[in-house]
Parts: C-alpha cells; structure tokens; sequence
C-alpha cells in the first residue's frame, strides 16, 4: 500500500520543488518525472500484480508459438483473433504479443511495452491540456485510472491509444481521431465508446437547454437502466457478443459512484460559466457521458469498465476548473481539498485489492 501512498503524495512535492527551481519549464518537468514514475511502478511490478495476468500469459506463450504465416490466417478486424479456446483476443493486440516474443521477449517484456504505451499518451495529455499537471497525476492515480492499468491489459492500451483521438478532435483532425478510435478497437472492441467524442464540438445547446437534457437522460438511466440492459443484451446476442456474459443486476451505490457525484457536481458548479467556451467543452460533454456510464455500471460491471475511457478527462476537468481560481489563491486550497478526498478513497478501495502489497518482478 505505501508505494501507492508515496506514489500520490509524490505529485505536490514535484510541483513545489521545480515551481522554486531555475528549470524553465516546469511543467515539462512534473510531467516527464510523474509519468516516469507512473512508467516504472507499472513496468517493475511483478508478473502476477494484476487481475486476468494469468491469462494474459497463458495467451502471450501461445501466440509465441504461432509462425508468421499462421499469425497473419487467424487475424481478423470486426471479430476477435481466431485462436485456440479460451484465448478470445483483439487482433491488434495478437500482434503485439507476436511481435514482442519474435523479438526474445517474454511476458514481462509485454508488460514494460504496455506501461510504455500506456504512460506515453497520457503524459502527452497533461502536458497539452491539464492547468495543475501535478493534480491530474493525483487524481489519474487515486481513482480506479491506474489500479485498472495493472491487469486489464487489452482495454488500459485501448484507453490509452484513444488518447490520442481525443487530442485529434482538440485540433479539429477528426479523420486522425477515428484512425484512432480504430486502431484502439483492435485491442479491444469497447473503444469504439469513444467514437461520440467525434460528435461532441458540433454540439450546440444553450446552457439550460443542456442540463435539462443531460437531467432527464440521467433520470432514465436510474430508473430504466435494468431494463436498457436487458434490451441491450438481446441485440448483442443476435449478433453474437460478449455483452451477455455479464450479469445485470439491480441498482446499487457504490463508493466510486458517490465520489464521483461529488467531484462531478463540484465541478459543474465551479465551472458553470466555462462550460460553452471550447477549451472546456469536450472535457464537460465527456465527463457527462462518464457519469452516464457509472450510472449504467451500477448495473452491470462492464459499463463500470467502459467508463475508463472516459474517466480520464474528469482528471484534466477538474485541474482545469481549479486553475480558474488562481488569481485568489484558491486552486491549491480546492486542490488539496480534493487531494485529500481522493485519497482516503484510494486507501479505503485498495484495502482488498489484488495490486497489494505491491510487488517487484524480482523480487
């Protein structure tokens, strides 16, 4: 647990030390140093630190033994890989596990490659768009962002390739976005959840027209959501995907769920006048469909595991907002304020967790 605790606590202090060191840019520094950091936790951790990562090298040394010839046979774009059951595998991600052990490596060679492209896109996205880099590292770190990195392979290179959409959109290159979108859905199919944000700057409501909407869809998830999913899962069955293998269950709050109408609300609050200007736009539309989808999470897990696609921006959101405040001293106040929140929910959520104690691949 204290390498997760030393890992948070770290954040400020790099702030403060190079806001009073001569290095010009500063910000350049906290992110190069956080998303190091970030990096190494991921790449050192031990080849079990994680849910699924015994099937995941069951998988790695299975494809390892495919020829290129009978690697290029089994690929496939819209379905998964055709590979020997259980293996049920995105096709881009087939690839990377063949190119890696074709090189020599090994299944923890997989594991530094994954920390690498997940730690990459996301440094890139705080440096470009987060106001306090040092808080978007806290909050990435103390909500589910960088537990969900340890395990679930496929999906956290997904969410981190679909990063770089995001940015596509923010410099109106929308055909680079859906490449994006595209490339991150052959590691795995739920990326295409992030096809919306190609949408999201053509959106033009009034501001109440806008939370009167987002009220009464809100409404409807709660209430029907049980019912969507069902429907839902009958469609996917038709056409033969996963969604099914999932249970629904009946509404339930959790703590990410009240946390996160906390944060959100906060949010909202503090950044009502900001939300129709375009440098806070795409944050606000994609942190509405965040809460949507933790809503619909509430009913089953795999809307909970959908939603890290867009958890991520809730964590340049917040910062941005807080920046607002500067001129009177209050960012670092609310900053600290919601440093420490986040924190207890970090501790209190880890208390079971497979990733505790953390471990080294060495050790």
């Amino acid at each position: 647990m204290w390498v997760y605790i030393v890992n948070l606590i770290s954040f400020p202090v790099y702030a403060l030390f190079f806001n009073s060191c001569w290095i010009k840019d500063k910000r350049k520094a906290v992110v190069a140093v956080a998303s190091i950091q970030i990096f190494l936790i991921l790449a050192l951790r031990a080849d079990n630190l994680g849910v699924d990562l015994g099937n995941y090298e069951r998988a790695f040394y299975y494809i390892s033994e495919l020829s290129f010839p009978d690697l290029l046979s089994r690929l496939r774009f819209i379905k998964t890989a055709v590979l020997q059951p259980p293996h049920k595998l995105e096709s881009g991600y087939v690839v990377l596990n063949w190119f890696i052990a074709a090189l020599g490596g090994r299944f923890h060679t997989l594991l530094v490659v994954s920390a690498l492209v997940v730690s990459i896109p996301y440094a890139r996205l705080v440096y470009y768009k987060s106001e306090i880099p040092w808080l978007s590292f806290f909050i990435y770190c103390a909500f589910t962002c960088f537990e969900f990195d340890f395990g679930i392979l496929r999906q956290a290179l997904a969410v981190a390739i679909s990063i770089e959409a995001y940015l596509c959109v923010h410099k109106k290159k929308n055909a680079r976005a859906f490449f994006w979108v595209l490339l991150a859905f052959t590691f795995h199919r739920t990326a295409l959840v992030m096809l919306p944000i190609l949408l999201i700057p053509k959106i033009k409501f009034k501001k109440t027209m806008l939370y009167s909407i987002y009220a009464v869809l809100v409404l409807i998830v709660v209430i029907f959501g049980r019912e969507i999913l069902n429907y839902a899962i009958l469609i996917s069955n038709k056409y033969h995907l996963s969604l099914g293998i999932y249970q629904v269950y009946d509404f339930q709050v959790n703590n990410l769920f009240l946390v996160l109408t906390m944060v959100i609300a906060g949010s909202i609050l503090l950044g009502k006048n900001k939300i129709k200007e375009n440098k806070y736009k795409i944050d606000f539309y994609m942190v509405f469909i965040l809460y949507l989808l933790i809503i619909l999470g509430m009913y089953q897990a795999l809307f909970s595991r959908i939603s890290k696609y867009y958890m991520v921006y809730l964590t340049i959101l917040i910062p941005n907002i807080l920046h607002i405040y500067r001129k009177r001293n209050m960012h670092w106040i609310f900053g600290l304020l919601v440093s420490a929140l986040l924190l207890l929910f970090m501790v209190y959520s880890l208390r079971t967790s497979i990733i505790v104690p953390y471990r080294f691949f060495f050790s």
